[in-house]
Protein backbone atom coordinates (compact mmCIF):
# COMPACT_ATOMS: atom_id res chain seq x y z
CA UNK A 1 0.00 0.00 0.00
CA UNK A 2 1.30 3.05 -1.11
CA UNK A 3 1.24 6.46 1.53
CA UNK A 4 0.67 9.57 -0.34
CA UNK A 5 1.72 12.44 2.61
CA UNK A 6 0.52 15.86 1.58
CA UNK A 7 2.18 18.48 1.45
CA UNK A 8 1.33 22.28 2.50
CA UNK A 9 2.97 24.92 0.92
CA UNK A 10 3.14 28.23 3.15
CA UNK A 11 2.74 31.47 1.17
CA UNK A 12 3.75 34.81 2.08
CA UNK A 13 3.08 38.41 0.73
CA UNK A 14 4.29 39.26 -2.23
CA UNK A 15 6.48 42.80 -2.06
CA UNK A 16 3.57 44.48 -4.25
CA UNK A 17 1.09 43.41 -1.74
CA UNK A 18 3.47 44.73 1.00
CA UNK A 19 3.97 48.14 -0.42
CA UNK A 20 -0.08 47.99 -0.69
CA UNK A 21 -0.47 47.97 2.71
CA UNK A 22 2.36 50.55 3.49
CA UNK A 23 0.30 52.70 1.41
CA UNK A 24 -2.91 52.06 3.09
CA UNK A 25 -1.68 52.94 6.81
CA UNK A 26 0.64 55.74 4.75
CA UNK A 27 -2.81 57.33 3.97
CA UNK A 28 -4.85 56.42 7.30
CA UNK A 29 -1.60 57.84 9.20
CA UNK A 30 -2.14 61.45 7.15
CA UNK A 31 -5.45 61.59 7.22
CA UNK A 32 -5.65 61.31 10.75
CA UNK A 33 -2.77 63.85 11.32
CA UNK A 34 -5.30 66.27 9.15
CA UNK A 35 -8.25 65.54 11.51
CA UNK A 36 -6.27 66.08 14.46
CA UNK A 37 -4.49 69.03 13.32
CA UNK A 38 -7.48 70.80 11.94
CA UNK A 39 -9.67 69.92 15.45
CA UNK A 40 -6.39 72.18 16.87
CA UNK A 41 -7.15 74.91 14.73
CA UNK A 42 -10.62 75.00 15.42
CA UNK A 43 -10.04 74.75 18.59
CA UNK A 44 -7.67 77.75 18.82
CA UNK A 45 -10.11 80.04 16.99
CA UNK A 46 -12.72 79.61 19.09
CA UNK A 47 -10.31 80.03 22.35
CA UNK A 48 -9.43 83.59 20.48
CA UNK A 49 -13.38 84.43 19.87
CA UNK A 50 -14.00 83.64 23.47
CA UNK A 51 -10.80 86.03 24.17
CA UNK A 52 -11.92 88.81 22.58
CA UNK A 53 -15.45 88.90 24.57
CA UNK A 54 -13.52 88.85 27.61
CA UNK A 55 -11.93 91.41 26.87
CA UNK A 56 -15.00 93.42 25.69
CA UNK A 57 -16.16 92.23 29.04
CA UNK A 58 -13.18 94.00 31.26
CA UNK A 59 -13.66 97.25 29.24
CA UNK A 60 -17.28 97.85 29.68
CA UNK A 61 -18.43 94.58 32.06
CA UNK A 62 -21.67 93.17 31.38
CA UNK A 63 -24.89 95.38 31.80
CA UNK A 64 -26.88 92.36 32.01
CA UNK A 65 -25.95 91.02 35.08
CA UNK A 66 -27.79 92.71 38.10
CA UNK A 67 -26.84 93.55 41.52
CA UNK A 68 -30.04 93.98 44.51
CA UNK A 69 -32.25 94.34 41.13
CA UNK A 70 -29.79 97.23 39.30
CA UNK A 71 -27.80 96.72 36.45
CA UNK A 72 -24.64 96.21 38.01
CA UNK A 73 -21.30 98.83 36.67
CA UNK A 74 -18.33 97.48 36.35
CA UNK A 75 -15.28 97.30 34.10
CA UNK A 76 -12.22 99.77 32.95
CA UNK A 77 -14.23 102.17 31.89
CA UNK A 78 -16.69 102.81 34.74
CA UNK A 79 -13.65 102.89 37.13
CA UNK A 80 -11.23 105.07 35.32
CA UNK A 81 -13.69 107.36 33.11
CA UNK A 82 -11.91 106.51 29.59
CA UNK A 83 -10.56 104.05 27.22
CA UNK A 84 -7.99 101.59 27.96
CA UNK A 85 -4.90 102.64 25.81
CA UNK A 86 -3.58 99.21 25.55
CA UNK A 87 -4.52 95.53 26.53
CA UNK A 88 -1.37 95.48 29.06
CA UNK A 89 -3.59 98.70 31.00
CA UNK A 90 -6.60 95.45 31.82
CA UNK A 91 -3.64 93.26 33.25
CA UNK A 92 -1.42 95.69 35.07
CA UNK A 93 -1.82 98.92 37.01
CA UNK A 94 0.99 100.68 36.10
CA UNK A 95 0.72 104.58 36.58
CA UNK A 96 -2.78 104.78 36.88
CA UNK A 97 -4.50 105.22 40.03
CA UNK A 98 -5.43 102.96 42.74
CA UNK A 99 -8.78 101.96 43.15
CA UNK A 100 -10.10 104.03 46.40
CA UNK A 101 -13.19 106.60 47.86
CA UNK A 102 -12.28 110.30 47.00
CA UNK A 103 -13.36 113.02 48.76
CA UNK A 104 -13.88 116.49 46.57
CA UNK A 105 -14.65 119.40 48.50
CA UNK A 106 -16.79 121.87 46.93
CA UNK A 107 -15.13 124.99 48.13
CA UNK A 108 -16.96 127.23 45.45
CA UNK A 109 -20.19 126.65 46.91
CA UNK A 110 -21.69 127.89 49.50
CA UNK A 111 -21.84 126.08 52.21
CA UNK A 112 -19.25 123.72 51.21
CA UNK A 113 -19.92 120.44 51.21
CA UNK A 114 -17.60 116.83 50.53
CA UNK A 115 -18.95 114.75 47.48
CA UNK A 116 -17.84 111.11 47.89
CA UNK A 117 -17.16 108.71 44.96
CA UNK A 118 -14.95 105.90 44.42
CA UNK A 119 -12.21 105.50 41.52
CA UNK A 120 -9.23 104.20 40.33
CA UNK A 121 -7.71 100.71 38.75
CA UNK A 122 -9.03 98.14 40.42
CA UNK A 123 -7.83 95.02 38.25
CA UNK A 124 -6.70 93.16 37.10
CA UNK A 125 -10.00 92.91 34.71
CA UNK A 126 -8.58 90.17 32.25
CA UNK A 127 -7.03 87.09 34.21
CA UNK A 128 -4.35 85.37 33.07
CA UNK A 129 -1.15 83.04 34.43
CA UNK A 130 2.31 85.00 34.88
CA UNK A 131 4.64 83.19 31.75
CA UNK A 132 7.79 81.86 32.35
CA UNK A 133 9.62 84.91 33.04
CA UNK A 134 7.13 86.05 35.41
CA UNK A 135 5.24 88.55 33.20
CA UNK A 136 1.41 88.23 33.01
CA UNK A 137 0.13 88.40 28.82
CA UNK A 138 -3.08 88.03 27.19
CA UNK A 139 -2.73 86.42 24.03
CA UNK A 140 -4.87 85.15 21.01
CA UNK A 141 -5.58 81.38 20.99
CA UNK A 142 -2.77 81.15 18.73
CA UNK A 143 -0.61 82.71 21.13
CA UNK A 144 0.80 85.48 19.05
CA UNK A 145 2.49 88.07 20.20
CA UNK A 146 6.07 89.54 21.38
CA UNK A 147 7.54 89.72 25.03
CA UNK A 148 7.98 93.25 24.67
CA UNK A 149 4.45 94.03 22.98
CA UNK A 150 2.25 95.67 25.57
CA UNK A 151 -0.64 94.23 23.05
CA UNK A 152 0.32 90.80 23.10
CA UNK A 153 0.12 89.93 19.87
CA UNK A 154 -3.82 91.59 19.42
CA UNK A 155 -4.01 94.59 16.54
CA UNK A 156 -5.14 96.90 19.54
CA UNK A 157 -6.61 100.44 19.15
CA UNK A 158 -8.68 102.93 21.43
CA UNK A 159 -10.58 106.08 20.03
CA UNK A 160 -13.41 107.75 22.06
CA UNK A 161 -14.99 108.95 19.08
CA UNK A 162 -14.92 105.29 16.68
CA UNK A 163 -14.83 102.83 19.60
CA UNK A 164 -12.27 99.91 20.44
CA UNK A 165 -10.62 97.64 17.63
CA UNK A 166 -9.05 94.07 18.72
CA UNK A 167 -7.57 91.83 16.43
CA UNK A 168 -6.11 88.69 16.14
CA UNK A 169 -3.43 87.55 13.10
CA UNK A 170 -4.49 84.08 13.15
CA UNK A 171 -2.70 80.95 12.87
CA UNK A 172 0.35 82.45 11.08
CA UNK A 173 0.27 86.02 12.88
CA UNK A 174 1.13 87.75 9.98
CA UNK A 175 -1.55 90.36 8.56
CA UNK A 176 -3.07 88.74 5.07
CA UNK A 177 -6.06 89.98 3.03
CA UNK A 178 -6.23 86.62 0.92
CA UNK A 179 -4.45 84.02 3.30
CA UNK A 180 -4.11 80.55 1.54
CA UNK A 181 -5.58 78.79 5.15
CA UNK A 182 -8.47 79.70 6.79
CA UNK A 183 -6.90 79.55 10.11
CA UNK A 184 -4.42 82.24 9.25
CA UNK A 185 -7.17 85.16 8.42
CA UNK A 186 -7.36 87.95 10.51
CA UNK A 187 -10.16 87.80 13.39
CA UNK A 188 -12.08 89.74 12.96
CA UNK A 189 -11.73 91.08 9.45
CA UNK A 190 -12.95 94.07 10.58
CA UNK A 191 -14.95 96.44 12.84
CA UNK A 192 -15.21 97.12 16.13
CA UNK A 193 -14.87 95.38 19.29
CA UNK A 194 -16.76 98.24 22.07
CA UNK A 195 -18.22 100.97 19.92
CA UNK A 196 -19.06 104.22 21.43
CA UNK A 197 -22.94 103.18 22.04
CA UNK A 198 -21.28 100.88 24.16
CA UNK A 199 -19.56 103.27 26.93
CA UNK A 200 -21.15 106.49 26.23
CA UNK A 201 -24.14 108.32 27.58
CA UNK A 202 -25.69 111.14 26.75
CA UNK A 203 -26.51 113.75 29.19
CA UNK A 204 -28.77 115.98 26.98
CA UNK A 205 -31.91 116.47 28.66
CA UNK A 206 -31.12 114.85 31.70
CA UNK A 207 -33.79 115.96 34.06
CA UNK A 208 -34.45 117.35 37.89
CA UNK A 209 -37.94 116.52 39.74
CA UNK A 210 -38.28 118.96 42.40
CA UNK A 211 -40.76 117.95 45.21
CA UNK A 212 -43.24 120.71 44.90
CA UNK A 213 -43.43 123.07 41.75
CA UNK A 214 -41.69 126.72 41.56
CA UNK A 215 -44.09 128.90 43.48
CA UNK A 216 -41.79 132.09 42.42
CA UNK A 217 -38.86 132.80 39.68
CA UNK A 218 -35.54 132.38 41.65
CA UNK A 219 -33.48 135.07 41.95
CA UNK A 220 -30.14 133.49 39.63
CA UNK A 221 -30.59 131.35 36.74
CA UNK A 222 -30.15 127.23 37.81
CA UNK A 223 -27.23 124.99 36.70
CA UNK A 224 -26.78 121.08 37.20
CA UNK A 225 -23.73 120.31 38.44
CA UNK A 226 -22.87 116.36 38.02
CA UNK A 227 -19.80 115.23 39.20
CA UNK A 228 -18.41 111.64 37.87
CA UNK A 229 -15.08 109.84 37.46
CA UNK A 230 -12.70 111.09 34.07
CA UNK A 231 -8.97 109.72 33.95
CA UNK A 232 -9.30 108.07 37.22
CA UNK A 233 -10.05 110.87 39.34
CA UNK A 234 -13.51 112.76 40.21
CA UNK A 235 -14.18 116.02 38.38
CA UNK A 236 -17.32 117.84 37.91
CA UNK A 237 -19.56 119.15 34.66
CA UNK A 238 -22.18 121.62 34.38
CA UNK A 239 -25.08 122.26 32.37
CA UNK A 240 -26.19 124.91 30.21
CA UNK A 241 -28.11 127.84 32.69
CA UNK A 242 -32.03 127.65 32.50
CA UNK A 243 -33.08 130.62 32.16
CA UNK A 244 -35.53 132.05 35.92
CA UNK A 245 -38.10 133.49 32.82
CA UNK A 246 -41.20 131.02 32.66
CA UNK A 247 -40.02 128.70 35.55
CA UNK A 248 -42.95 129.90 37.58
CA UNK A 249 -44.74 126.40 38.38
CA UNK A 250 -42.68 123.80 36.37
CA UNK A 251 -41.91 120.67 38.84
CA UNK A 252 -39.41 119.37 36.16
CA UNK A 253 -36.16 120.77 35.06
CA UNK A 254 -34.87 119.50 32.06
CA UNK A 255 -30.44 120.34 31.54
CA UNK A 256 -28.74 120.28 28.20
CA UNK A 257 -25.02 119.54 28.45
CA UNK A 258 -22.17 119.70 26.43
CA UNK A 259 -20.85 116.48 25.03
CA UNK A 260 -21.31 112.77 25.58
CA UNK A 261 -20.01 111.25 28.99
CA UNK A 262 -19.12 107.44 30.11
CA UNK A 263 -21.28 104.81 31.78
CA UNK A 264 -20.51 105.33 35.77
CA UNK A 265 -21.33 106.25 39.01
CA UNK A 266 -22.76 110.52 38.92
CA UNK A 267 -23.13 112.80 41.64
CA UNK A 268 -25.69 115.61 40.81
CA UNK A 269 -26.05 119.25 42.47
CA UNK A 270 -28.81 121.64 41.66
CA UNK A 271 -27.13 125.17 41.92
CA UNK A 272 -27.96 128.85 41.49
CA UNK A 273 -25.97 130.37 38.86
CA UNK A 274 -24.73 133.00 41.32
CA UNK A 275 -21.64 134.92 43.07
CA UNK A 276 -20.90 132.61 44.99
CA UNK A 277 -22.84 129.68 43.90
CA UNK A 278 -25.11 128.53 46.20
CA UNK A 279 -28.26 125.39 46.49
CA UNK A 280 -31.22 125.94 45.03
CA UNK A 281 -33.65 125.39 48.06
CA UNK A 282 -36.45 127.09 46.46
CA UNK A 283 -34.96 129.96 46.46
CA UNK A 284 -31.34 131.55 45.89
CA UNK A 285 -31.13 133.18 49.11
CA UNK A 286 -29.73 131.11 52.24
CA UNK A 287 -29.64 129.28 54.55
CA UNK A 288 -29.77 126.24 52.87
CA UNK A 289 -30.72 122.86 54.15
CA UNK A 290 -30.42 120.87 51.30
CA UNK A 291 -26.75 120.05 51.05
CA UNK A 292 -26.69 116.55 50.10
CA UNK A 293 -25.75 115.35 46.14
CA UNK A 294 -28.15 112.86 44.86
CA UNK A 295 -26.02 109.85 43.43
CA UNK A 296 -27.01 107.70 40.64
CA UNK A 297 -25.95 105.53 37.76
CA UNK A 298 -25.90 105.72 34.17
CA UNK A 299 -25.38 103.21 31.54
CA UNK A 300 -25.55 103.23 27.65
CA UNK A 301 -28.80 102.56 25.93
CA UNK A 302 -31.64 102.84 28.59
CA UNK A 303 -33.82 105.83 29.46
CA UNK A 304 -31.81 108.86 31.61
CA UNK A 305 -33.15 108.74 35.13
CA UNK A 306 -35.04 111.76 36.93
CA UNK A 307 -33.54 113.41 39.66
CA UNK A 308 -34.75 113.82 42.86
CA UNK A 309 -34.55 117.17 44.69
CA UNK A 310 -35.74 118.69 47.86
CA UNK A 311 -37.09 122.28 48.06
CA UNK A 312 -38.61 124.10 51.28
Amino acid sequence: MISVQAHQVQRGFTLVELLLVILVLSSLALGASFLVDGFGDQTRFDDTKSRLQQIRKAIIGDASRTLNGQSEISGYVADMGKLPENIQELIEIGDQPSWGLSAVTTSDISPVVTILMSAGWRGPYLDTLPESDGQRRFRDGWGNGDLSDVDFGWVYSADGLTGVSVQSLGANGVSEVTPENVFDADYPIAGYLVEPNDYEVSLNNLSVQLNKPIVSDPSHNLVLRLYFVSDGAVVFDESLPLTNSGLIGQQTLPFTFNGKAYLGSYAALLLCDSDPVVFYDGDCVGPHNNTYAHVFKLIPRTQLPLIPWNIQ
